[in-house]
């Protein structure tokens, strides 16, 4: 099963066209937008 939370961190970085800015709009590390997506692509 997909966790949403990834999904909508994918969303957020593809909306923004930026890790580092999607990053900043979650409140997370810039490394940390990039594991979650890696995590949800190994998931897909």
């Amino acid at each position: 099963m997909v966790d949403i939370q990834k999904v909508e961190t994918f969303i957020c970085a593809a909306e923004n066209s930026s890790l580092s800015d999607a990053a900043k709009l979650l409140h997370l590390s810039q490394p940390g937008v990039s594991h979650q997506i890696k995590l949800l692509e190994q998931e897909l």
